[in-house]
């Protein structure tokens, strides 16, 4: 059986540090992440897509729902694949993790949702001291309000009832939880 693993969490959470490890360790798969996705079409069609949100303000842009429909396309493809995917975004609200679920259903998948449940202030620390912004204090400030003005109201915890298989990830459980989920996704061969 082939397999749609979810990650759900909050920014900087390592969610796709995560997706990319079980990736290495899975082999060939489809590792869908809405950041990359984010990247391109900023590269390539800055005009429609700057950020997710206006800076400042708790609404989404335009470019904000076509980033959700490329990656919504690819999803769509992937499934009709054999391939297991790793869906690496942040799944925040309740109705989207049942779309997703659902779709990976009716292709014959089973679920695996991997919360990543850590603290904001750990979170805040994270963003403060990310090597990747480069001590970049306008990207910082914008990871900051989007943690604390839009996900933190936002966000929808996940319950284990929502997937076929739950794990959650609390501060340092990252390794035992990617070994479990190998288990589940590589049952071993019986001789």
């Amino acid at each position: 059986m082939s397999f749609v693993l979810m990650t759900v969490g909050k920014t900087h959470s390592g969610k796709t540090t995560f997706g990319r490890e079980l990736a290495q360790q899975l082999g060939p798969c489809c590792l869908l992440d809405s950041d990359e996705v984010a990247d391109f079409l900023k590269r390539t069609y800055s005009d429609l897509y700057q950020a997710d949100y206006e800076e400042g303000s708790n609404q989404p842009t335009r470019g904000y729902y076509l980033k959700l429909a490329v990656v919504a396309e690819i999803y769509k493809a992937a499934l009709s694949t054999n391939l297991p995917i790793i869906f690496t975004t942040s799944n925040a609200k309740k109705q989207l993790r049942q779309e997703i679920c659902r779709l990976a259903k009716e292709s014959g998948r089973s679920t695996i949702m991997v919360y990543f449940n850590i603290a904001d202030e750990v979170l805040v620390e994270r963003i403060n001291n990310n090597q990747r912004l480069g001590g970049n204090q306008a990207e910082i400030q914008g990871f900051n309000h989007f943690l604390t003005n839009i996900q933190t109201h936002r966000f929808e915890v996940p319950i284990a009832a929502e997937a076929d298989h739950y794990f959650e990830i609390n501060r340092g459980s990252n390794k035992q939880v990617l070994e479990q989920v190998l288990k589940v996704m590589r049952p071993p061969v019986n001789d």
